[in-house]
């Protein structure tokens, strides 16, 4: 899983919501190197935003910036319990009109993607292991259908 991007692409003008690329939910692993969110406008309708946590445990290593812009980047903190993380993007529009979204990312403490090369070890390991065992069963079966002869 690659670092995850959310794209703030305009205005739902049903709701009046923002319209962002993951749907208001993203998921992201807490392990491994790809622990990094990152929200960015791409919609020339809203001008700037911010990220406020409307939870006491903030699951990110790096701070929140409390200031509007138009790009946030966090990283989870390592090895963080799973949970669902709530929170508010403020957004203003080319009024300065200030407007609140509630979308959601879900923090996952799974044990996360390996690097592809341990990935690939344990892999072999496991083949070798499972080959082994088949092996073995099929010279137990060999065997005990040549003594019943």
């Amino acid at each position: 899983m690659p670092n995850q991007t959310i794209y703030i692409e305009g205005i739902n003008s049903d709701t009046g919501k923002l319209d962002l690329s993951d749907n208001g939910k993203t998921e992201v692993k807490s392990n491994g190197k790809y622990r990094k969110v990152t929200w960015r406008i791409t919609s020339p309708i809203v001008k700037s935003f911010r990220i406020v946590g409307k939870t006491a445990q903030n699951p990110f290593e790096t701070t929140i910036p409390a200031i509007y812009d138009t790009k946030v980047k966090l990283t989870v903190q390592k090895g963080h319990p799973a949970i669902d993380w709530e929170y508010s993007i403020h957004w203003k529009d080319n009024e300065g009109n200030v407007t609140i979204s509630d979308p959601l990312i879900a923090i996952r403490s799974t044990v996360a993607f390996k690097s592809p090369e341990k990935d690939l070890t344990g892999s072999l390991i496991t083949l070798i292991g499972v080959s082994l065992g088949l092996l073995g069963v099929a010279l137990l079966y060999w065997r005990n259908k040549k003594s019943s002869k």
